[in-house]
Order: structure tokens, then sequence, then C-alpha cells
């Protein structure tokens, strides 16, 4: 589930994911609006399953997985429905972030990360946005569960790319925004 949506208030709830490649990446977005808030509850994210990605040699499917990639409050929206290939995925923004805004997760259960899938891609609990070049909100968890989550299944942070380094952005070095994250539990 991805959305970038013009709202200064954006909920979802009950979402259930099970043996994901991609979880949840929950975006504001259109104008300056640093009072936004964006509220997941009450929603439960599997990793690994007893399913198999690759049940024969001929028929794999072997792709990273997480639940949770960051969100974000940025100046450009999408349509809701992509009606080009230019506006997927949906999660890519090229608009600025805002500094304001911030995303709270209650009562949210994340189960079976324990870093590799069975075909040996990563599978985590929270990914950052490999497009996010800007603040990223603080993001709080309340009453968050993890049940059979390693130490490896916990995280995967990209690092900013080489080409974000360009002197009208950040400077003569990439942006480090996507490496300044706030997870409160």
């Amino acid at each position: 589930m991805v959305s970038m949506i013009p709202t200064k208030l954006q909920k979802a709830h009950h979402i259930t994911c099970i043996d994901v490649q991609q979880g949840v990446s929950m975006n504001t977005a259109e104008g300056e609006k640093d009072d936004v808030s964006i509220v997941l509850e009450d929603s439960h994210f599997f990793g690994e399953s007893e399913s198999k990605d690759c049940p024969t040699v001929d028929a794999c499917y072997c792709e990273p997985k997480f639940a949770f990639m960051t969100g974000a409050n940025v100046n450009d929206a999408k349509n809701l429905m992509p009606t080009s290939a230019s506006s997927i995925p949906i999660s890519n923004s090229h608009g600025e972030g805002n500094w304001g805004g911030k995303l709270t997760c209650n009562r949210c259960h994340f189960s079976n990360f324990v870093g590799k899938s069975m075909c040996g891609e990563t599978s985590v609990v929270f990914q950052s946005n490999p497009d996010s070049a800007d603040k990223i909100p603080p993001h709080y968890f309340n009453d968050a569960v993890f049940t059979n989550v390693d130490e490896t299944g916990w995280a995967f942070f990209h690092k900013p790319p080489t080409k974000w380094a360009n002197v009208k952005d950040c400077g003569n070095f990439p942006c480090t925004a996507p490496n300044n994250l706030i997870f409160s539990f």
C-alpha cells in the first residue's frame, strides 16, 4: 500500500500484509504543510511464511521484502491511480520534503522478519525510501509488537546515491537525509 496524497491528515488501519514484497509507504504531498499527520493503526505484517517463493527451480520469484518504508511529507503529488509509467513507483517523489509533520504507528504487529528470505533476499521490518533525498518526518511507534524478528531482520537503510551530489541541492556531496531518521518506540 503506497500513498502520496495531498492532505494534512492521512489515516489507515487494519491492514494485513502476508509474505509481502512491499508493505506500506504512507506519504502526504502537494504544497508546504508543516502540520501534517500520518497515522497507521491496528495492522499486522508477516515476513517469511511457509509458502515458498521458489516452489520449483523454474518457478522462482525471489525479491527483497519489507513491511514498512519510511513515509514523507513532500511538495509534489501523484494521482491516486497512475496514468503513466513515469508516475511509478508512487513512492518516488521529486519534490522537496517539508520540515514539519510526523508519522505515528499505533498497535502494529510485525512477525517473522529474519534478515534473509528462504531464497536469500533481504527480509526486514523497516526500509528507508531509496528515493527520498529530503527530510523524513519522525516516526513514532506506540505499542508495537515484534514477534520472531531477529537482529538482521530489523532494518535496511539505503545509502544516498552519489548522483545526488550536486551544488543545487546538497552541495558537492550526496544528500544525507535518508540517514537522518528518528524512530521512537
